[in-house]
């Protein structure tokens, strides 16, 4: 269940895993929870948006074996040049396991500053213990997981695709009618041009009248 600020309830979402509780973590950067329980192998994407219906049900990871727990790294520990939004680790029976989440994109050598705005570092203190008990109070700082060598993917040039042939024929956004339409004159254009043409014969080709009987 999602809940507004004033705890209005605004999305529900039936879910069929196991009877345990379902730990979720959310990525503030892009959106994202991630769901999951004790025993479970499975953990549940969703993005939550402002629009209805506000979640919005992403690819499950099906990590294989199952897991006691699960933890997730800062964002700093993520490899942006492999377009990795998340990672963390899994608790399994006899071992701890890595896992990462990533997002398949054309232009992966550039950097996904869509998918990677300026993240706040929750892994360094804003203030110290001190401060704190003074009454300070402090945001925390945001910095950008660009890499020094990275171009932006927003600013990356556009690639002009040639149109292929008959594309019009194709194309979804015409109804049947005028498909239909252009395929009629098409074929309507062929057959006047078969009609005007010619075949030439040579002298003994053919047929002589007096050869025809009754």
């Amino acid at each position: 269940m999602l809940y507004d600020d004033q705890l209005n309830l605004v999305a529900s979402e039936d879910i069929d895993t196991s009877p345990s509780i379902l730990i979720p973590f959310y990525d503030r950067d892009t959106s994202i929870v991630y769901l999951t329980g004790k025993g479970d192998r499975i953990i549940f994407c969703y993005e939550i948006l402002d629009e209805k219906p506000h979640l919005f049900a992403l690819t499950h990871q099906n990590t294989g074996g199952l897991h006691q727990a699960v933890a997730y790294f800062p964002k700093c520990e993520c490899n942006v040049t492999k377009i990795e939004i998340a990672r963390g680790v899994r608790l399994m029976q006899d071992k701890i396991e890595p896992f990462g989440v990533t997002v398949p994109r054309a232009k992966a050598e550039y950097f996904q500053d869509d998918l990677f705005p300026d993240t706040v570092v929750t892994w360094q203190s804003a203030l110290t213990a001190e401060e704190w008990f003074e009454g300070g109070d402090r945001l925390l700082d945001a910095m950008s997981l660009r890499p020094a060598d990275m171009q932006l993917a927003s600013t990356a040039p556009v690639v002009q695709t040639k149109e292929k042939k008959y594309a019009s024929y194709n194309s979804r956004e015409k109804d049947d009618a005028e498909r239909k339409k252009e395929l009629m004159d098409a074929m309507v254009n062929r057959a006047t041009v078969f009609e005007g043409e010619t075949q030439e014969h040579g002298d003994n080709e053919g047929v002589d009248s007096d050869e025809w009987g009754d």
